[in-house]
């Protein structure tokens, strides 16, 4: 027999209420463990109520409810204060911001999930299963980290060669935005 399911009617089931109201109210109270507390009532009311489809529509609307509300009430007001706060304090760096995320290649993830994957898949088969959890979020890190050292190292050894190449012209030390001695500062930031 195959498993079916009501199709959910969106104008009635598409926000569930109480999940909508326990989203702003925990979202009010501003605590992370409240937020938790609203995570694990979801999962208790995807459990129960009989129409799944209809639940999982309601679930996605009070989720996205909640992060956009996060979003506006939290994030908006830290990084405006952050951000000033940095850029009075720190203003060249504040500049050359960008110019370190390009030379970090943190603007381009593929190489950090080149080697992330092989990591994983270490970890995996030494933890006979699925490996702890804190040690998948240190090596999944520390890979990043590690990348990103060895772009900084690459392109201050390299920085004579990367201007003559086509495909590296565009380097930050290449092209005079920073100095060694910043990519220097970042490799010692990284390591």
């Amino acid at each position: 027999m195959k498993y079916q399911h009501e199709p959910c009617d969106a104008g009635k089931h598409s926000t569930h209420p109480t999940l909508v109201f326990m989203a702003l109210r925990l979202l009010r109270q501003q605590s992370v463990y409240h937020i938790r507390n609203l995570l694990c009532y979801a999962l208790v009311f995807c459990c129960c109520i009989p129409n799944s489809a209809c639940m999982a529509n309601a679930l996605t609307s009070a989720w996205s409810k909640l992060v956009s509300g996060f979003r506006t009430k939290f994030l908006t007001r830290f990084r405006t204060r952050f951000v000033t706060r940095l850029r009075a304090r720190f203003p060249e760096f504040f500049a050359k911001l960008p110019a370190f995320v390009q030379l970090t290649r943190l603007d381009r993830p593929v190489g950090i999930l080149l080697l992330l994957w092989p990591t994983i898949g270490a970890l995996w088969i030494a933890a006979e299963g699925f490996p702890n959890l804190s040690l998948l979020l240190i090596f999944s890190f520390g890979t990043a980290v590690m990348r990103s050292a060895g772009c900084c190292i690459n392109d201050y050894v390299d920085y004579k060669i990367d201007g003559h190449v086509h495909r590296t012209v565009n380097r930050p030390l290449a092209r005079g935005i920073l100095t060694r001695k910043d990519a220097m500062a970042c490799l010692i930031a990284y390591a």
